[in-house]
């Protein structure tokens, strides 16, 4: 721990997500694998992708497209979850 102190609620929050992304790119995405993985329920790990998810910070309307449009720009429909996804390259199945 450094001398100064760490924030507890970021450092947990950073474990976690790191635990969740090994544990759903372990199974190709598949959720209910990977929450039997860590032995939660699928819909615990849903919540908690779907929080990840909604942290994730979403790009301006003008940011460069993960396989929207071609001009470039995001397309409108192109949502924080595939930005996540395109981002993290973990394509998150039901």
């Amino acid at each position: 721990m450094p001398d100064t102190g760490l924030d507890y609620q970021q450092t947990l929050a950073g474990i976690e997500r790191s635990i969740l992304e090994q544990a759903l790119e372990k199974t190709g995405g598949n959720k209910k694998a990977a929450a039997q993985m860590l032995r939660l329920k699928r819909t615990t790990l849903s919540a908690k992708v779907r929080n990840m998810e909604a942290l994730a910070p979403c790009p301006p309307e003008n940011a460069p497209s993960h396989g929207g449009s071609r001009s470039g720009e995001r397309a409108p429909h192109e949502s924080c979850s595939e930005v996540f996804q395109a981002v993290t390259g973990l394509a998150v199945c039901g």
